[in-house]
């Protein structure tokens, strides 16, 4: 637990996420602790009967906003999942937390105060597992929205007796052009076996054997014949070691002028700096409906430096009262709704023209890929993955790659 931080700086990221800055009251570097990037984490506060949720003042309706230490009554509609946030970065002298939902009640309430992060425990993971739960029982009914394929996967698996026949493609007449020319036999045997099935293909080999290599040349394959492909891992370094492959520029596709357009969605906290500018984030800034946003996100900044500057000691903190603090949050909670609006629209059309979208497991079941389907999945140390985890890029898709030792 870091205690008696206090609030330094907002400003904004995608989905109009708020990032909050937090220091030490006292001026000094932040303590030891484990306190890292991509740790999730919750504002509270720390009394004489122990740890204090914010959030719980919020949902009863009483937030301690006064100096005096008195409760003032105020009427909110606050989730506690609301005000958790990830560690988006961290130095010595302070930290910067990103918070996904609509945390401005709790912002508002921590100007002027003294807060303090406790860690907690992850478990968004284990709701996406069970959402995937769901979905493969409604795919093993048969139900829209699921692809022939994929229904014939699902039934293979869980009633082996008897077991659909899966049509083989017609049979690819392109002569296969290797992108990468160090591959050896088994692999470009391989490769050519990912070209030709309609349904899945399982690479299996010790580590160091080349799998990876292997993958990501199915992957070139795919795009160059114009297929659109979901590649996963259950880690965030395996995904973005094949985000890093992907996206080098000494071998080019076949048949495709340029490079592969990549899109590596998820938490920018979580990925490594290598392949930043593939992130989701990242793209969207760069695409061209980025204008309007852009413009949003100014405003948006240029009310958090009011906010702020009323709360350091400026001249400004003799102009704002009461009331036009409220109204800039008002104003804030506006600005932040018609960013996420348009932000959705922008998310949508970068990720539909993308030529590869890489992931974890769960994140394929975020509200980024919501309805969103692949002509082919591909599943990185596969065998490294819970089963049900695996389930939730394999629903999206018509042919499936699994590699593992």
């Amino acid at each position: 637990c870091l205690t008696r931080l206090r609030l330094d700086h907002i400003h904004t990221g995608l989905y109009g996420r708020c990032l909050v800055t937090l220091s030490p009251i006292s001026g000094a570097p932040l303590p030891a602790s484990k306190f890292g990037v991509r740790d999730i984490v919750q504002i509270c506060k720390i009394t004489n009967r122990g740890v204090r949720l914010l959030s719980s003042d919020l949902k009863s309706g009483k937030l301690t906003n006064n100096k005096s230490g008195g409760e003032s009554e105020r009427k909110s509609s606050g989730r506690s999942e609301d005000y958790q946030g990830i560690v988006y970065t961290r130095s010595r002298s302070n930290l910067t937390v990103a918070f996904d939902g609509d945390a401005l009640n709790l912002l508002e309430s921590m100007h002027g105060r003294s807060v303090s992060l406790i860690k907690l425990a992850n478990d968004v993971t284990y709701s996406r597992l069970g959402i995937a739960l769901k979905d493969l029982v409604r795919a093993g009914k048969g139900a829209v929205g699921f692809s022939d394929v994929t229904q014939r996967i699902v039934k293979m698996r869980f009633t082996p007796s008897s077991v659909p026949n899966i049509p083989s493609l017609p049979r690819d007449q392109k002569e296969i052009i290797y992108v990468n020319p160090r591959l050896n036999v088994e692999q470009k045997r391989a490769v050519h076996l990912s070209i030709q099935t309609n349904g899945v293909l399982l690479i299996h080999g010790p580590p160091g054997t080349g799998k990876t290599t292997t993958l990501i040349e199915c992957i070139r394959q795919a795009v160059s014949r114009g297929q659109r492909v979901l590649a996963c891992a259950a880690s965030n370094i395996a995904v973005d070691n094949m985000c890093e492959r992907l996206a080098e520029k000494k071998y080019s596709t076949v048949g495709r002028p340029g490079e592969i357009s990549l899109v590596r969605v998820g938490h920018p906290a979580r990925m490594l700096p290598t392949i930043m500018r593939h992130s989701l984030d990242s793209v969207v800034r760069r695409s061209d409906e980025a204008e309007v946003t852009r413009g949003i996100r100014k405003d948006l900044d240029r009310k958090f430096k009011e906010i702020d500057g009323s709360k350091k000691g400026n001249k400004a903190k003799r102009s704002l009262g009461k009331e036009d603090r409220r109204r800039l949050w008002l104003e804030v909670k506006e600005l932040r709704k018609a960013l996420r609006t348009e932000e959705r629209k922008t998310v949508e059309r970068s990720l539909s023209r993308a030529d590869v979208v890489l992931c974890t497991n769960s994140v394929a079941c975020g509200r980024e890929l919501k309805n969103m389907s692949f002509d082919l999945v591909v599943v990185d140390e596969a065998a490294q993955a819970l089963e049900v985890s695996t389930w939730i890029p394999l629903l999206k898709g018509g042919r499936v790659i699994l590699a593992g030792d």
